[in-house]
């Protein structure tokens, strides 16, 4: 028999949507259940240095934050056996405060002391100070899945599990296997201290666990977002950045720490909210660092030490997923596409030519004839490996839009499905990456504040998808173009106008949404008209299949090239505006044969969207008179807020019906 002895202290964080009426009206409250043993019963559990120590500041942390806290330590249990870090009074304590819970209510649960894993099991167990290590005395121990499930009962709207596993010889015992760990239900997000065959590591130098230290610096502060709210993916980001990075410097003798995030949560918590005056970098400076392409710059730098240290030949990197409900799925909109292809690019100018990166389109070819649930099982991960040209590991990412974006990736092996790494991270939420969704939304009521702040985000995601109003200023009209084959287009050419159709569907999260649908034939060309009612200028984004109509690039919401349109003007957008002055009509084919399928962006294939903006901000190219080639006149125009986005999804006509 084969086992091992780990400090235990694992973040788990656990969203549900419980219903309770009870004290609806109340404030949330927080409560904190905080666990820590340095002293052992059993001759087989050496004493720990740290692990109270921990708890007591993490503790007096989230007293500040407003926190209830409830610690079982050995001095304080030496004061009241009821705080004894016996399983009995574990068992208790959590049981009491998780059952007392209401939905809006936040739980931080932690442990820190030794943790067990037997050889050929997946169930972890903490040690409290009366556990017996032993196999045949399981009941002596704290399964980590009994947690999950007092967790996943209760019906608090956040729960927290802080696991800092250690273990003195990883070469010669298995520890917390955190790789191979059970998964948490859904709702969960864990974060174990380190991976399969390394150590976690504590210090006299910090007088704690370096994982445990930086989760604590992180509560203080460190890893709040430009909101001042501390999220668990910017907690989780921060310590695994700050262990990998100091525990070569603090360790040394080659030493190294890299924490495993396990997760399944859909809304993105937020563990402490600090007061957003005592933020001392403005808004707009922070705009670069905390955008999509800053944060999959960093998801990249992690993946690419992961890839080096494995010494990968060949990875692939999917499409990110959205969840719904409690499955995975490709999305509909562009973002997640966009994302992953952020990620590529970094990747391959990271990897310098030393291994090889598989981008979402290569990938997609892989992916053929496997849906997105069952792509992690064994003989799903062989196939695509097969198909890849034997990669030897694939990026998996999920892609979240709460108060927050969230972007989580793993790099898993093929060959046997293990997480070689994790990484995770979150940006504020801002307008155009809501309007970035696929769904219409009127924007001019927006309250007043920057693009990110909660009042914004609240109003733009409660418009999103709502209908527009009859007194929308902004017109987007789709014209048949009726020439015969082989005919010249001329002004004179016949146009008419393709009636949309309103429909309700429902979003990732639920929400009943409003779209509007165009129903086209194969080979029918079309223009797009636009016309700007409101009484100034604006700039409009009209990207058509998730490419930018002037130019055919990729481009985010607010990033690309932008149409001026003055106010009382109807505008005729005719086609592709390429450079040298080349206009390319719309028309309608196969989506294999369009120029997004050609270029492998197929996940925004049926999907115009004009996005419109007041001015403020850069100057844009602006194209005047588009219905012929003529140059594109550059204009001072600098783009601000968003004043609205129109939606219109096309499909075969012969779906629509009658």
């Amino acid at each position: 028999m084969i086992f091992v002895f780990v400090r235990l202290c694992v973040v788990v964080t656990v969203l549900t949507i419980a219903a309770s009426c009870a004290r609806a009206e109340e404030k949330p409250r927080r409560y904190a259940i905080l666990v820590g043993v340095n002293e052992y019963q059993h001759e087989k559990l050496p004493a720990l240095q740290y692990a109270v120590n921990d708890v007591t500041e993490l503790a007096a942390e989230l007293r500040k934050a407003g926190y209830e806290t409830a610690v079982l330590s050995d001095p304080l249990g030496k004061l009241d056996e009821k705080l004894r870090p016996t399983k009995a009074n574990i068992q208790s304590m959590l049981h009491a405060v998780l059952q007392k819970c209401q939905r809006r209510d936040i739980v931080v649960v932690a442990f820190a002391g030794h943790g067990v894993q037997f050889e050929g099991e997946k169930e972890c167990f903490f040690c409290p100070a009366d556990a017996r290590p032993l196999k045949n005395q399981i009941d002596s121990l704290m399964s980590l899945s009994r947690v999950y499930d007092e967790m996943d009962a209760s019906f608090a709207g956040m729960k927290v599990l802080l696991v800092d596993a250690c273990r003195d010889d990883p070469t010669t015992s298995r520890g917390i296997h955190a790789d191979a760990a059970l998964r948490p239900p859904h709702g969960v997000a864990a974060l174990f201290s380190c991976r399969a065959g390394e150590r976690a590591f504590e210090t006299p130098k910090l007088k704690h666990g370096i994982f445990f230290y930086h989760v604590i610096e992180g509560l203080k502060g460190k890893a709040a977002d430009t909101e001042r709210a501390v999220t668990f993916a910017g907690l989780s980001a921060y310590v695994s950045r700050r262990v990998a990075r100091d525990v070569p410097q603090l360790m040394g003798g080659g030493a190294s720490q890299s924490p495993n995030l396990k997760a399944d949560y859909s809304l993105e918590p937020v563990l402490v909210h600090f007061d957003p005056a005592a933020a001392t970098k403005p808004q707009q400076s922070a705009d670069k660092t905390h955008s999509p392409e800053a944060l999959c710059r960093r998801l990249a730098e992690d993946l690419n030490a992961e890839v080096r240290r494995k010494k990968l030949r060949k990875i692939g990197v999917l499409e990110f997923l959205r969840p719904h409900g409690p499955n995975m799925q490709l999305a509909a909109e562009s973002l997640p596409r966009y994302c992953a292809e952020q990620i590529v690019g970094a990747l391959k100018e990271l990897s310098a030519g030393d291994y090889v990166v598989l981008g979402p389109q290569d990938m997609a070819v892989a992916m053929k004839g496997i849906i997105a649930e069952k792509s992690r099982e064994p003989e799903s991960l062989r196939q695509i490996a097969q198909k890849a040209g034997s990669a030897d590991a694939i990026v998996f990412g999920l892609l979240r839009a709460g108060a927050n974006l969230t972007l989580r990736s793993e790099l898993v092996a093929t060959s046997d499905g293990a997480i070689l790494g994790s990484g995770s991270g979150a940006v504020p939420l801002n307008e155009d990456l809501i309007a970035d969704t696929g769904l219409a939304i009127d924007n001019r009521q927006r309250p007043a504040g920057p693009p990110t702040s909660e009042a914004v985000i609240r109003h733009a995601q409660g418009a999103a998808g709502e209908g527009l109003p009859l007194d929308f200023p902004f017109k987007v009209e789709i014209h048949t173009v009726q020439a015969r084959p082989g005919e010249e287009i001329t002004k004179a050419t016949p146009r008419q106008l393709k009636m949309r159709r309103s429909r309700d569907t429902e979003t990732s999260t639920g929400k009943a949404r409003k779209e509007y649908l165009i129903g086209v034939t194969e080979n029918e060309i079309v223009e797009i008209h636009v016309r700007n009612d409101a009484k100034i200028p604006v700039a409009m984004q009209l990207m058509v299949d998730g490419l930018n109509s002037l130019g055919q690039t990729r481009d985010r919401l607010g990033l690309g090239k932008m149409w001026v349109l003055q106010p009382g003007i109807d505008y005729v957008i005719a086609g592709w505006n390429l450079p040298d002055d080349v206009l390319k009509r719309f028309r309608f084919v196969d989506a294999a044969q369009s120029v997004a399928g050609r270029q492998g962006f197929g996940e925004s294939i049926g999907l115009i969207t004009a996005a419109f903006y007041y001015e403020y901000g850069r100057a844009l190219g602006v194209g005047e008179g588009p219905e012929e080639k003529r140059p594109l006149v550059m204009k001072d125009f600098r783009a601000g807020r968003l004043a609205g986005a129109v939606q219109l999804r096309y499909v075969d006509e012969r779906a629509l019906g009658d």
